[in-house]
């Protein structure tokens, strides 16, 4: 896989919030999150440019407040109604 290296500036004072490395995990999981939403990138895509399993993606975005699901209530009252159609 070819990759791209992506270099900012922060201001010194902020440096130590960048050498831990879940946070950096964290830092660079939230690049993706957004595509992911979008249906730009797999959830799984992402995890694997990240080093880790998807199950450790998902649950670093539960960790951090960000949903998985972006349901509407009426589409997760639809999924419920399917779901005890099928389970009757």
């Amino acid at each position: 896989m070819n990759n791209i290296k992506v270099e900012f500036n922060i201001p010194v004072q902020l440096a130590s919030l960048f050498n831990n490395e879940d946070t950096r995990l964290k830092q660079l999981a939230l690049l993706f999150y957004p595509h992911i939403q979008n249906g730009d990138i797999s959830s799984g895509k992402a995890a694997e440019c990240l080093g880790i399993c998807k199950s450790e993606l998902l649950d670093l975005y539960g960790d951090i407040g960000l949903p998985y699901f972006d349901l509407s209530e009426d589409e997760l009252n639809k999924d419920l109604k399917a779901l005890k159609e099928v389970i009757g």
